[in-house]
């Protein structure tokens, strides 16, 4: 018999599926730094958007910030506008009456006996100075104001002797409604 003796160790053969601690951790903390890698750089780009978005609206804020501006400009002209119209139709619509009252006025006055001095018309008052040769043709002048019937209230505010030149007239103040 032979007996042989080996000196060479045995290669112990290894198990098909062994679990290596060491690469396990190494290939553990790899995916974790491509993982926190990853999302560092997918964080920086949705701040590099939010900036850019930002930066976008902030540019159609100043668009419609100066719209806005233009739009008040625009209102407060129309407004001024549509006063000035309103003052135009008004002063149309009064210029019938006020033309009216003056030819009322004027067509009261006796010829040649009685002169206007001044005339004037403010919010449907009409205040009226003149001369005349004597009282009886101012009396005439006012009766004729009162016939026409176009105003409510005829005053007398005065009627005075004065001179002027060689003449002596009556000055008179007359105030009409």
């Amino acid at each position: 018999m032979i007996i042989k003796f080996n000196f060479v160790p045995k290669k112990k053969k290894k198990p098909l599926l062994t679990f290596d601690w060491q690469k396990a951790y190494i290939v553990f903390i790899f995916i974790v730094v491509s993982g926190i890698i990853f999302s560092f750089l997918s964080l920086n780009r949705q701040l590099e958007q939010l900036e850019n978005q930002k930066k976008y609206l902030e540019r159609e804020k100043q668009k419609y910030m100066a719209i806005i501006k233009q739009i008040k400009q625009l209102e407060k002209k129309d407004e001024q506008l549509s006063h000035i119209i309103k003052a135009i139709v008004d002063l149309q619509g009064r210029r019938g009456t006020n033309l009216k009252i003056f030819d009322e006025v004027m067509l009261s006055v006796p010829l040649g006996k009685v002169y206007l001095s001044q005339f004037s018309l403010k919010n449907g008052r009409v205040l009226v100075n003149g001369f005349a040769m004597d009282y009886d043709n101012v009396a005439h002048f006012l009766s004729n104001l009162k016939k026409k019937g176009t105003f409510t209230d005829v005053g007398l505010q005065y009627a005075k002797k004065r001179k002027l030149g060689h003449y002596e007239l009556i000055e008179f103040k007359i105030t009409l409604h």
